[in-house]
């Protein structure tokens, strides 16, 4: 596995590289001329906030977008059949594979985010500025765990499919699956119920690295504020805090990264070549997001035209055409998916 690890990491050091560049370049963009300027408390008296493209939003951005996309980068070995045929020959068991090319996309998501980071530092020693470094290198490291999150998730999703393709639609369906049940549950929940007062949006994967980058984003505000403040401008302080919802969210959303974690590796022992760029059959795929959807939205379109129903038939069955690869669908899958639409319906009558 040591060999294989070294043998991966020498093989995308040029893709490290180009997106160490690319970090570099746009922190550098805005770290030097919308943000770290030469600030004086006097022209921000009446308003101390950070700009929106600021050093915690950069390197936000940047682990963000790269927690999506190298998964597909490292994990499309599966969906290659010369590629897994060759790798599964190999003397190493097929969870250690996944490991080297899982610890080997966490590198190339956080060694571009540290680029960003320590050429933001450098930024921050240069020149004048009020705001309070210690929350942004705090926030650094706290980017770990949400980079842990997303990437472990989405490299789960993207894993159950047999194709590119199918892993991308899987990256897109899984995204937004937990918005899409927690919604359900609020608008089901009695109207004086806490439940319904919970933020359904916040079960998406991206939920931690949003919170934390607003919290401390406030926390460095409130530093600023409190400069001002010893200089004899007098400041209104934001609150800087986290509340029980936020951390129980965090939890959630931790608890699905350690579970996805632990099934990528239980269900890559179960891998077999041949399924290789093959139909996409797995519970985490089409054959229960199809379905999970046509259901959620016919749920939120009951009252809405009747016409709405026949463009979700027509979108649950071009799904199935790309699922089946065949513009004959399966009599089961059609009575799934006008179940589905049947049930959302008969649900939609009901919570609403």
């Amino acid at each position: 596995m040591k060999k294989y690890f070294i043998f991966r990491l020498k093989d995308n050091l040029k893709l490290i590289i180009l997106f160490s560049v690319i970090a570099l370049i746009t922190t550098y963009a805005y770290t030097s001329g919308k943000y770290i300027n030469e600030f004086n408390y006097s022209s921000i008296a009446a308003n101390v906030r950070l700009p929106k493209d600021n050093p915690i939003e950069i390197i936000t951005t940047i682990a963000l977008v790269l927690s999506i996309i190298i998964p597909i980068f490292e994990f499309q070995y599966r969906m290659r059949k010369l590629t897994v045929d060759h790798l599964y020959s190999l003397p190493i068991k097929r969870e250690r594979i996944f490991l080297t090319h899982y610890f080997v996309g966490f590198l190339e998501i956080m060694i571009p985010v540290t680029v960003s980071f320590f050429y933001s530092l450098l930024s921050f020693a240069t020149k004048k500025h009020i705001f309070e470094v210690k929350y942004f290198i705090i926030y650094y490291f706290t980017l770990y765990l949400s980079v842990f999150i997303i990437y472990s998730f989405i490299a789960f999703i993207f894993m159950r499919a047999n194709t590119v393709r199918d892993g991308i639609f899987n990256i897109i369906f899984g995204f937004f699956f937990f918005v899409c049940v927690f919604w359900l549950i609020e608008k089901g929940a009695q109207t004086d119920s806490v439940i319904r007062k919970m933020d359904s949006t916040r079960a998406m994967c991206i939920n931690p690295i949003s919170t934390l980058c607003d919290y401390f984003q406030t926390e460095m505000e409130w530093a600023a504020r409190e400069s001002a403040k010893s200089l004899g401008y007098y400041k209104d302080n934001p609150v800087a805090n986290f509340a029980l919802g936020d951390v129980l969210w965090l939890i959630f959303n931790f608890v699905i990264a350690i579970a996805s974690f632990i099934l990528s590796i239980i269900l890559v022992k179960k891998d077999k070549s041949e399924d290789s760029m093959g139909i996409s059959t797995s519970w985490f795929s089409y054959k229960t997001m199809i379905p999970f959807y046509m259901y959620f939205f016919s749920c939120i379109s009951v009252y809405t035209s009747a016409i709405i129903y026949f463009f979700i038939a027509i979108g649950g069955y071009i799904l199935y055409v790309i699922y089946r690869r065949n513009v004959k669908i399966k009599l089961y899958d059609l009575g799934i998916l006008f179940g589905s639409i049947i049930l959302g319906v008969i649900t939609g009558l009901l919570i609403y």
